[in-house]
């Protein structure tokens, strides 16, 4: 990066941006023309790029199918991108060959299988530890358990990219229709930190139809098929390349708020021709869209908690930033949720009442149930991240719980049904199942599941057709290049996809026993 400072990174990139490079794909950009619709880009059609067009999700997030998107970006923005990347991170590949945990931790797993038992070593001690899977090479690695090494008292993720990455405008190639000028982003925390640092280039990044509506009136309101932003999962740290996808769609099949998702193959040409990505997993960001489908319609607040008070311990609007932009939010609706939460639980109907009043408690549960079914451990409950909040105007503003972000699902996790290092510190999860009412609920969700979604006659059928559809663009000859291929042995694509059928038996017998209230 040499001597650039932030600001001069900053200043270089809006110059980019207003520049002759910014301009990939062309199109007509003249705000003097008339109106909008007079002086819109050429192949512009209001059902696939307009605002008003009903979102076609059996065309862009199909269950079946792998669709193919291209993405052309001016060389000097990709150039900016990559300076921006290493001004964050470090030199590209910085740590290539390096491996990220003690290699006494990593013998401690061999011949053991995912969630057995073994003995590491930390601050040159002795603990107990599982077989947990990291990486993206299916590396298994002694990883501690016990009181001490439950989840952080504070919530806090590790902060690995310091700021959203830089926009730069692309242009869209779908099914041989064109966008332009619409925004694209790397994006994520360690998906995004790991590939650059040990030297794979399959980053995730995140699409924004109208980013830059305000410098382009003729891309106002552009929509992708009725979707306006669009994240690209890049599956790391997941050699099955299943858990975002069949994750997810879990949530959904339990009747939980969730975004759709789909598989798809990605190309990237940054003025060499297009060239294959590899195999992402999109899903549309929740919004619109998933409000007026799922949520009572939109209007309300949409909040996306990170931070310290994003745990509701306590509450600090700086934690939940708001997402939607119909209306300036007073943070009243997550504040009477938080407080209400904490109130004193000496009268517990008197405080369910209170509660349920101002949150969606039995969506929570579901979602609890589920969560804590498959085990996803990189949400709340351990981090303070991962999830969204909506107040619907429809149900009096009461705060819905929405399920985000799954490349880290149906693998063993430190969060069980004994919810043993569940302490006050994660108290929407510690005072539901301390209250006998909710978890009698809880039980009863789980229940539902094991016979429903997550059955093995529901499930397993589903994750076998996952699989076999996206390996021919994962692995072998027309698969992933090997610069873009996040794992480090082609045969960790089965092994992890069996992997998680093993898991799915071990959390049906979990269940099972929960269901029966040997869990508390």
């Amino acid at each position: 990066m040499g001597c650039h400072t932030r600001d001069a990174l900053v200043v270089a990139t809006v110059i980019l941006l207003v520049g002759a490079c910014g301009d990939p794909g062309g199109g007509v950009d003249d705000p003097d023309a008339g109106d909008t619709d007079d002086f819109r880009p050429d192949g512009w059609a209001e059902e696939s790029h307009g605002k008003d067009a009903e979102p076609d999700y059996d065309r862009i997030m199909p269950d079946g199918e792998v669709k193919r998107i291209d993405m052309e970006i001016a060389p000097d923005d990709w150039q900016s991108m990559m300076e921006e990347m290493e001004y964050m991170l470090g030199p590209f590949g910085a740590m290539a060959g390096t491996p990220l945990y003690a290699d006494e931790n990593i013998e401690a797993c061999e011949g053991l299988a995912q969630g057995d038992p073994c003995v590491g070593l930390y601050s040159g001690t002795d603990v107990d530890g599982l077989c947990v899977e990291v990486q993206y090479g299916e590396i298994l690695v002694c990883y501690p358990v016990g009181e001490s090494q439950g989840p952080p008292s504070n919530g806090a993720a590790p902060i690995l990219v310091p700021w959203d990455p830089m926009w730069v405008p692309c242009t869209v190639r779908f099914e041989g229709d064109i966008w332009t000028r619409v925004g694209m982003r790397f994006k994520g925390n360690s998906t995004l930190t790991y590939p650059w640092m040990y030297g794979d280039m399959k980053l995730p990044f995140k699409l924004d139809f109208d980013e830059f509506e305000g410098d382009h009136p003729e891309v106002e309101d552009q929509r992708f098929w009725g979707a306006k932003k669009i994240s690209f999962a890049n599956n790391a740290r997941d050699s099955s390349y299943l858990r975002e996808k069949v994750g997810g769609d879990l949530f959904r099949a339990a009747g939980i708020p969730a975004p759709r998702r789909a598989f798809y193959e990605v190309y990237l040409d940054v003025g060499d021709g297009p060239e294959y990505s590899g195999l992402y997993t999109a899903a549309e960001v929740p919004g619109k869209n998933l409000a007026e489908e799922s949520l009572g319609g939109w209007g309300g607040h949409l909040y996306k908690p990170e931070g310290p008070a994003a745990d509701w311990t306590d509450f600090d609007e700086a934690s939940f930033p708001l997402k939607s932009s119909e209306e300036e939010a007073d943070w009243s609706d997550v504040g009477a949720a938080v407080e209400a939460l904490n109130a004193d639980r000496s009268d517990p109907a008197a405080w369910r009442e209170g509660l349920e009043a101002v949150f969606d408690v039995d969506g929570f549960i579901r979602w609890l149930a589920l969560n804590t079914l498959i085990q996803d451990w990189d949400t709340y409950g351990y981090y303070a991240h991962n999830y969204y909040l909506y107040a619907a105007p429809s149900s009096g503003e009461r705060l819905v719980w929405i399920p985000w972000d799954h490349n880290e699902s149906l693998r063993p996790a430190f969060v069980d049904f004994d919810f043993e290092f569940v302490t006050e510190d994660w108290p929407l999860i510690r005072f539901v199942v301390d209250d006998p009412v909710y978890l009698e609920r809880l039980r009863q969700a789980v229940a539902e599941l094991v016979e429903g979604p997550f059955s093995a006659e529901e499930f397993l059928p589903v994750l076998e057709a996952e699989h076999g559809l996206i390996e021919p663009y994962v692995v072998g000859e027309a698969g992933e290049p090997e610069d873009h291929l996040l794992m480090e042995d082609p045969a960790h694509f089965d092994k992890s996809y069996e992997g998680i059928v093993e898991h799915h038996a071990a959390r049906l017998e979990a269940a099972a026993a929960f269901a029966e209230g040997a869990g508390s």
